[in-house]
């Protein structure tokens, strides 16, 4: 694969030195690429990247800390595009090294983000409670194929949807950023320094998107400082904390579909450890928003 990028930096007059495999993401090939005085990034699919291309656009001209893209086309059977390589690593890789204070100003500069991103025109019709059951319906699918967890999971976070059915319908869709988990969001010197890796937006509530970044942070053994001050931030009310809990766990079951599965020549690990992890973390979420519930 390292020739095929080389040979892709070549036609676009990039000379590497060096040429490194990210593997953070799924569902693209990443690359890292340095030349004697630059940086740069190469992602490569076997689908065109004409969306992301406009929408990245999109985002930088709203003010949105988006890589600029360079150059695109295709070489062979893969579709590409370069573009400028941001400062930092992921929040993941150096959460755990954040002060406090650090979680709450990146906290900030995230809705702020977020705040950027809703001004984007909505292109479809959305309804929540199809998006959860698109999630509920992939667990299920992944989990009873892989046999590593107890599906009767998810049947409880089907059934816990049904409580939710009116605060589904009473929300009024935006545009968000649904994929800035511990990963995606680069962070260098305990301060934002852009986004990465953007294919598509969410639609719909922005809750889900700290929900991911909750179950990502709880799985890696941190804590979640982070949550706490997004929340704060976005001055939820009692409900939209149920929701958020009620997101968490459906990001659980969507994790624990995710442990063995391939993508693009990346299996999600998976052991005893990770396993008992996750089953915890379910446990504790549920547990938390059942006491949510009773307040």
């Amino acid at each position: 694969m390292n020739n095929i990028i080389r040979q892709i930096c070549n036609i676009n007059g990039i000379q590497p030195t060096e040429i490194k495999r990210i593997s953070v993401g799924l569902d693209n090939y990443v690359f890292s690429i340095k030349t004697e005085n630059k940086k740069y990034v190469v992602r490569c699919n076997i689908t065109p990247y004409n969306e992301t291309i406009e929408l990245t656009e999109t985002l930088y001209n709203l003010g949105v800390p988006v890589a600029q893209i360079l150059f695109a086309g295709k070489y062979q059977d893969l579709y590409y595009m370069i573009s400028v390589c941001i400062d930092g690593k992921d929040l993941g890789l150096v959460y755990a090294d954040l002060s406090i204070e650090d979680k709450r100003i990146i906290a900030n500069e995230v809705c702020d983000i977020q705040n950027k991103v809703s001004a984007v025109e909505l292109t479809q019709s959305f309804n929540q409670s199809d998006w959860v059951e698109q999630m509920l319906k992939r667990a299920i699918e992944r989990i009873a194929k892989n046999k590593y967890f107890n599906l009767t999971k998810v049947d409880s976070v089907a059934d816990l949807s049904k409580r939710f059915e009116k605060y589904f319908r009473s929300i009024k869709p935006v545009a968000y950023l649904d994929d800035i988990s511990t990963k995606n969001l680069m962070i260098d010197n305990g301060r934002v320094s852009g986004v990465v890796d953007i294919d598509c937006l969410g639609y719909g509530d922005p809750l889900t998107f700290v929900a991911l970044t909750n179950v990502a942070l709880l799985n890696d053994g941190n804590d979640t400082a982070y949550i706490d001050f997004l929340l704060e931030k976005m001055k939820i009310s009692p409900k939209q904390k149920e929701a958020f809990l009620f997101y968490s766990l459906l990001y659980c079951v969507d994790f624990m579909g995710e442990r063995g599965m391939s993508f693009n020549g990346n299996t999600v690990e998976v052991s005893s450890e990770i396993i008992s992890r996750l089953n915890a973390i379910y446990d504790r979420l549920l547990a938390d928003l059942e006491r949510e519930s009773l307040m």
